[in-house]
């Protein structure tokens, strides 16, 4: 009897164990055929670290015919990814941002019009010769023009920006209502000028750099908009202004100041929300203005279009906001979830992973299609990528990224056998030239091209 009962609890015992070990295989058959991309296999080491000794490198290239990793090394550890970030921006405006850019938003009657800020980069940017609002602005000159608030709920730099880059182009700050992208540039000509002139009255001071001749200087205080400047034997210098958007009072003063000027009519303030109910001026073609984000790498339009996205789904200009909404909505399966700050990587504590790339620039590539992606991003020898694959130029379409001792690299590449790859390979830490880190990466990737 004793026997009995010890068998019959052995045989439960094993029929537990059975069933445990069956629910786990399949959940992991599960999850296994759910994944996409498959690692094949995780190296220990890459041709890569060779050439890289004592930088941190991150290798993944994904077969998409086989959906698996040709090489993975390193690939699901976070990297500080610099200009990398901007396919994460570019998802989210073609996701929301539809096929023209909303440039303006108003409100007509037959004595006035009500406008209000976007936050398009576009308008009176010298990179698009076409201006349909400011047309469309200037059209309006037999009636009052109101300039209504946005709501603008972040800062005008980024978090983790390097503050003593403040007076650089790369470095323009935000804004709900840019003009010339948030730029002034000064020159001098039997006196100083300034596009948009409005700054002409805002120089303070100059100063003689005879020990620097051939260098046209202008500093402002950080937050301010006095310039100080040294005229030199070039012809002119840009530099940021500041744009005040954290005071929306300030900010709409300002704003009106710049158009007026530009416009050459009176525009009034009205401190207030639009009516929800407004009609909408359309100024780019989202792949025109996504195309010179990446090919230029172009700081100011891709933070522009992450704050356009946040107001396209929430009517509130806020990184971080859609950001949180991305990761939880449309990027929740990314492999590692990321650390993401802004829209053009200059923020060091961006970290997303090479995995998170091929990822989302899988994701890109069936919900948008390869042909469109690919007209967007730089191709070889082309943008950034200028001076790199130039014998394989309509092989390879790719973002790169580049800081301080951080250089990346993510997207397409087209072997000879007309094979379909997409790859990330992120250097962070490296102390050599740049043009190392970019040969070294090009040698692999050529490689690849030219064996599959």
């Amino acid at each position: 009897m004793i026997k009995k009962r010890k068998t019959a609890i052995f045989n439960k015992f094993l029929t537990g164990i059975i069933f445990i070990n069956f629910c786990i295989g399949c959940k992991a058959t599960k999850i296994i055929s759910q994944a996409e991309p498959i690692i094949a296999t995780k190296k220990e080491t890459n041709p890569l670290t060779a050439d890289l000794q004592n930088a941190h490198v991150g290798v993944c290239v994904y077969d998409v015919e086989k959906k698996m990793f040709l090489e993975s090394y390193n690939s699901d550890k976070y990297f500080i990814p610099a200009s990398n970030t901007k396919i994460l921006t570019c998802y989210a405006a073609l996701k929301y941002l539809g096929d023209s850019l909303v440039g303006l938003n108003f409100l007509e009657d037959d004595t006035s019009v009500s406008i209000q800020g976007t936050g398009d980069p576009s308008f009176l940017n010298k990179n698009f010769n076409n201006q349909p609002v400011f047309e469309w602005l200037k059209s309006k000159s037999n009636k009052k023009i109101y300039l209504y608030n946005s709501k603008f709920t972040t800062t005008v730099l980024g978090s983790g920006w390097s503050w003593d880059d403040y007076l650089e182009p790369y470095m323009a700050e935000r804004s709900s209502f840019p003009l010339f992208e948030n730029m002034v540039t000064f020159s001098y000509n039997n006196g100083f000028n300034t596009i948009p002139k409005y700054f002409e009255n805002r120089i303070s001071s100059t100063f003689d750099a005879s020990n620097n001749i051939y260098q046209f200087s202008v500093v402002r205080k950080i937050g301010m908009n006095d310039f100080s400047i040294s005229p030199g034997k070039n012809l002119s210098k840009r530099i940021t202004f500041h744009t005040e958007s954290e005071n929306e009072l300030m900010s709409n003063k300002l704003i009106i100041q710049l158009i007026s000027d530009t416009l050459k009519q009176n525009i009034f303030s009205k401190p207030v929300p639009l009516n929800l109910n407004s009609n909408k001026i359309y100024s780019q073609s989202i792949d025109t203005v996504l195309k010179s984000m990446m090919v230029r790498s172009d700081n100011f339009i891709a933070e522009q279009l992450l704050l356009m996205s946040s107001n396209e789904l929430f009517k509130e200009m806020n990184e971080t906001k859609i950001i949180q909404y991305l990761l939880k909505n449309d990027l929740n399966e990314l492999p590692q979830t990321p650390k993401w700050i802004d829209g053009s990587g200059l923020s060091r504590y961006n970290l997303v992973s090479p995995e998170d790339f091929i990822f989302i620039l899988n994701k890109m590539k069936l919900e948008f299609s390869l042909q469109r992606i690919t007209k967007i991003f730089p191709k070889g020898n082309e943008g950034t990528l200028k001076n790199m694959f130039i014998n394989n130029t309509n092989q390879v379409s790719a973002k790169s990224g580049t800081l301080s001792n951080v250089y990346c690299l993510s997207g397409y590449l087209i072997s000879n056998s007309r094979k379909e790859f997409i790859f990330s390979i992120m250097v962070n830490h490296h102390q050599i030239k740049t043009i190392e880190v970019k040969n070294a990466i090009e040698k692999y990737l050529t490689n690849i091209i030219e064996k599959n």
